[in-house]
């Protein structure tokens, strides 16, 4: 993706109508910061954008240890769901039968 979308890839957006030149806003009041320039130029640019919604904290340092815990978890939610799809469609060729 980086070679895809120039640079700057992560860059506030702001209201050029707001005579403070305020940060600009979607229509629910949000301020549109520095990642959604960036999924916007990269949705721009034919990517999809996916999220992983669950919440985490915004630091700018993080012990490696709660960062592979969490991927442990992805890693079994993961599994799970895909189990669950195959048991679904091994039924449902069972049922086919």
């Amino acid at each position: 993706m980086w070679e895809k979308v120039s640079a700057p890839w992560f860059r506030f957006i702001y209201d050029e109508s707001s005579e403070l030149r305020d940060l600009k806003r979607d229509e629910h009041g949000i301020v549109l910061t520095e990642d959604y320039a960036l999924c916007d130029a990269a949705r721009a640019a034919g990517f999809k954008i996916l999220i992983h919604n669950k919440l985490i904290e915004h630091l700018k340092t993080t012990p490696l240890q709660s960062v592979y815990g969490e991927m442990d978890k992805l890693r079994a939610e993961n599994k799970a769901l895909r189990e669950q799809a195959l048991d679904k469609h091994l039924g449902e060729q069972g049922n086919a039968n």
